[in-house]
């Protein structure tokens, strides 16, 4: 009984989604140069059609929305950071660009998970008053037309090495794969 009701409200949230047309992107988006700004995003795309950028370039996903990451830069957590004293730390700046005609709300971007370094999984680091001042609980409303900057922290090892960062905006959208040094 109690299996059924879970089914049932599964399927229940999936209809509601797909008729609010917030599964409709499945499709993958386009990589260009970014801007920094709101401009639309080309069509053109140049390398990285597969859905993988590098820093500094602007992943735009078929309904509009558009993320720019900026390279990674070093920063030192506050005592209170969560975890505390990690060998170093890592904030990134990432840009959203709202070209769809809803608002768009960046705290569901999908990133905790999926932050890797130098092939292992990379931790987020919370230290919102710190030197690592990461705004993750931060909710915020883009309007259409609009940008807003997201700073996420996470721990990394010593030396410079490979960063990767998945954002995703819903469940089946395609996944905006940003890799580089940090």
């Amino acid at each position: 009984m109690r299996v059924t009701r879970i089914v049932a409200a599964v399927a229940a949230g999936f209809a509601v989604l797909t008729t609010a047309g917030c599964l409709d992107d499945a499709g993958k988006g386009t990589v260009s140069d970014g801007s920094g700004t709101n401009a639309a995003a080309t069509k053109n795309g140049g390398s990285g059609q597969d859905g993988t950028a590098t820093w500094g370039k602007r992943y735009t996903w078929p309904d509009g929305l558009a993320v720019e990451v900026a390279k990674p830069v070093t920063c030192k957590p506050s005592e209170y950071s969560s975890p505390q004293h990690p060998p170093r730390a890592v904030l990134i700046t990432i840009l959203v660009v709202n070209g769809t005609k809803e608002n768009f709300d960046p705290g569901v971007l999908s990133v905790g998970g999926d932050a890797q370094f130098n092939g292992e999984k990379a931790e987020p680091l919370f230290d919102s008053d710190g030197g690592c001042d990461d705004t993750t609980s931060t909710s915020a409303t883009v309007l259409p037309g609009k940008t807003y900057k997201v700073k996420l922290a996470f721990v990394v090892g010593k030396g410079t090495g490979d960063f990767q960062l998945a954002l995703q905006p819903n469940i089946t959208a395609a996944k905006a794969v940003f890799v580089g040094k940090a």
